[in-house]
């Protein structure tokens, strides 16, 4: 863990998007300008467009040599920021701002956006995992099959939030079928049929709804989950079991830790960091250890 230097002021960029979660933004700057340390920091502060912007606005600070870039939105925005910075010297910051805030939860950040500014004063520095996942990268979970399928769902549901997320999962769950899975992992090969496969590198998809309860961010491993389809009537139990952080001793949960995982699967769909993308039937998934500065 590094510890900011006050003998150098550092540079500072926050990149908000306006839309993100379940409130306004723009009340965020003038708590910036009271509450961060400007002995320690110059900043500047700039908005997002639209989807992809905050990932570019990001990788040009780094190359202007900002020292750290905060993403001021949810886990999309975290996950936009966080991947432009792997393998930079800038580190990631996050003031969580959006429905579920999973990346800020796992590493202890405040949900408070006025105790998440103080924080940056007391500059912490961590330096995390990242997973490569084909031609693409995550900080903090990929997910196939109902989890993946929720996902699209979910992006043109309309309003956010917790409530909104469970709703979606109960008009959908008893349509939805299992899918079969060829995974290679740990010199094994596993075909199953599973309700869904979860790739993890924190333990949380966010909402403090722990999917892979012993999963580090900087232990250099995954987690992959394996859940295979559980009866309507276990789905309390289940529930409870997720947010208890108790989810790996279900008897219809398997975890198995690896650097590297390939999946054969019969759709093309996937998720990345709560994002619905389309990703092939064929996903290799491998640890890029030590890649990425976070602050927390």
């Amino acid at each position: 863990m590094q510890v900011l230097d006050d003998s150098v002021k550092k540079r500072i960029r926050f990149i908000i998007n306006p839309i993100s979660g379940v409130g306004q933004k723009r009340k965020i700057e003038g708590q910036i300008a009271k509450h961060l340390d400007q002995q320690k920091f110059d900043y500047d502060i700039v908005y997002t467009e639209g989807p992809k912007h905050a990932f570019q606005l990001s990788e040009e600070a780094s190359k202007e040599g900002v020292d750290i870039v905060v993403a001021v939105g949810g886990d999309g925005s975290a996950h936009e920021v966080g991947t432009s910075l792997i393998g930079t010297k800038t580190a990631l910051a996050i003031i969580p701002a959006g429905s579920g805030n999973g990346l800020a939860r796992c590493l202890g950040i405040p949900l408070n956006h006025i105790k998440a500014i103080k924080r940056l004063n007391h500059y912490q520095e961590r330096i995390i995992d990242t997973i490569q996942i084909n031609d693409k990268n995550f900080i903090s979970t990929a997910g196939f099959g109902f989890e993946a399928f929720i996902a699209w769902k979910f992006a043109t549901f309309g309003p956010r939030g917790l409530f909104s997320y469970i709703l979606v999962i109960f008009q959908e769950y008893f349509r939805y079928k299992p899918k079969h899975y060829k995974i290679e992992i740990n010199g094994e090969v596993i075909e199953t049929d599973a309700f869904f496969v979860n790739c993890a590198n924190s333990n949380q998809w966010g909402n403090n709804a722990i999917i892979a309860p012993e999963a580090l961010v900087d232990d250099g491993m995954l987690d992959f989950v394996i859940v295979k389809r559980f009866p309507f009537f276990t789905v309390f139990i289940m529930t409870l079991m997720l947010f208890n952080g108790q989810v790996d001793k279900s008897i219809y949960t398997q975890i198995i830790k690896s650097t590297e995982v390939k999946v054969t699967q019969q759709t093309v769909l996937a998720h990345i960091d709560g994002e619905p993308v389309r990703i092939g039937r064929e996903v290799v998934m491998k640890v890029n250890p030590k890649s990425l500065r976070v602050v927390c």
